[in-house]
């Protein structure tokens, strides 16, 4: 068996980093369905994930989903510019290459509706 082949799990595409909240975004993925070498993966053979992210002033934080059919999580203490980065992590242990890094960034301002007054 030629174990260099299913050492690597294609890439995913990331699809949405979106704001949700004051400081708080819903980071979406694809799940994968084929392997680097384009034999097929099944969502069986998918543990999980593992995401890295960091912001402006942050430091790389590593954040682990042990749900092989989970396609997005909520990450929070996000704030200005963002960079996210995702793996695949098989059931026997085997990672993909990390994807291609993405951003997007996050403006924490909080509206507020006048006091007085109405739409006229």
């Amino acid at each position: 068996m030629n174990v260099h082949k299913y050492r690597k799990i294609l890439l995913l595409i990331l699809l949405v980093s979106s704001y949700v909240s004051a400081d708080t975004a819903t980071f979406e993925w694809t799940t994968p369905t084929t392997r680097v070498d384009r034999s097929p993966l099944s969502i069986g053979e998918i543990s999980g994930y593992l995401i890295k992210y960091y912001c402006d002033t942050s430091p790389l934080i590593y954040l682990e989903i042990k749900d092989g059919g989970q396609i997005k999580s909520l990450i929070s203490g996000v704030n200005g510019k963002c960079y996210f980065s995702i793996q695949t992590i098989g059931t026997q242990g085997l990672r993909s290459e990390w994807s291609p890094w993405v951003n997007h960034t996050y403006l924490n301002i909080k509206l507020h509706a006048p006091r007085r007054g109405g739409i006229r």
